[in-house]
C-alpha cells in the first residue's frame, strides 16, 4: 500500500499532493519549498534524503560548499547562493550566503546601513556562530538629546536579538 505523503517534511521540501507515477512505477510527488517553488519529485528521493529542496540551492548541507550546501564565489571570497524573491538578493536572484543567514535568524532583511562580519575572517564560514550583525549608522548630530534618540532607536532595533543569542 502506498504511504501518503501529504503534509511531511523533507529538508526544505513539504510534501502538497500526489502527483501520478514515473514510468517505472515511482510514486511522484508536488512539494513546495522553503523558497516558495513547487517541483515535483520521486518519493524515495525525497525519503532517502536525496532531494531536499526545488533546486534552488537552499539545501540543508553545511559541508564545505556553504551553509546551503552550493552556490559559487565572488571574485572576494564569498559564497553566492540563488535564492530570488529575497528582499537582500541581486537581481539575478543571487544572495551572498552570509546575509541570508543573518537576514534568517533576524526574521528580517537586512537594513540599509547593515552588514554581517565574520569573526574568524573566513569569507566561505557562513555558520550562525560565526557571524556578527554590524551597523554603520550613526546620529546625524552630537548632541546630548540627539545621542539619546540614536541609542533609544538602537536599543528597540537591536536588543531584542542580543538577548536571544545570549
Amino acid at each position: 500500500m502506498l504511504k501518503d505523503e501529504c503534509g511531511n517534511v523533507y529538508g526544505l521540501l513539504t510534501v502538497l499532493s500526489r502527483e501520478g507515477t514515473a514510468k517505472d512505477g515511482a510514486a511522484m510527488w508536488r512539494c513546495r519549498c522553503k523558497c516558495g517553488q513547487e517541483t515535483v519529485t520521486r518519493g524515495t528521493s525525497l525519503r532517502n534524503g536525496n532531494t531536499q529542496s526545488c533546486g534552488c540551492r537552499c539545501s540543508l548541507n553545511r559541508g564545505k560548499k556553504g551553509y546551503f550546501g552550493g552556490g559559487s564565489k565572488t571574485q572576494m571570497g564569498y559564497v553566492l547562493v540563488y535564492c530570488p524573491g529575497h528582499p537582500n538578493a541581486r537581481g539575478s536572484g543571487q544572495i551572498l550566503e552570509h546575509v541570508k543567514v543573518m537576514s534568517d535568524f533576524l526574521g528580517r532583511p537586512l537594513r540599509p546601513g547593515e552588514n554581517v562580519h565574520h569573526k574568524n575572517g573566513k569569507k566561505d564560514d557562513n555558520r550562525l556562530e560565526n557571524l556578527e550583525l554590524w551597523t554603520t549608522s550613526q546620529p546625524p548630530g552630537q548632541r546630548p538629546e540627539d545621542l539619546v534618540v540614536w541609542a533609544e532607536e538602537i536599543l528597540r532595533d537591536y536588543a531584542p536579538h542580543m538577548l536571544a543569542i545570549c
